[in-house]
């Protein structure tokens, strides 16, 4: 199908997420399964919790941090991740080694 399209960008790890996207529920499904995807749910997770202890750390010092807040760090990182189809090839994962913490996340 992809063949007959003219111009048609190169591939992206994603899309294989939407190959069935008849659906919100396909599509769901085939972002939660899509490994592409899980890796850049973990870099946000990874960098929301780097930011958030970065906060705690100079508010218990007393001392104001100038930073964006985890929830706009953890954004960052996912739009970083997506957009970069060769994320976590290389262990551009930041020492995330799986995808166990996104079980269960199809209920979400």
């Amino acid at each position: 199908m992809s063949s007959d399209v003219v111009g048609e960008m190169p591939g992206h790890p994603l899309n294989s997420a939407f190959h069935n996207g008849t659906s919100v529920k396909a599509i769901n499904e085939g972002l939660l399964n899509n490994s592409h995807f899980q890796r850049a749910v973990l870099a946000a997770e990874k960098e929301f919790e780097e930011r958030a202890a970065e906060i705690k750390k100079a508010k218990d010092a007393g001392r104001p941090l100038m930073t964006g807040s985890p929830d706009r760090a953890a954004t960052s990182a996912f739009l970083e991740a997506i957009a970069d189809p060769r994320y976590g090839e290389t262990g551009g994962m930041g020492g995330l080694s799986g995808l166990s913490g996104l079980s269960g996340m199809s209920g979400s």
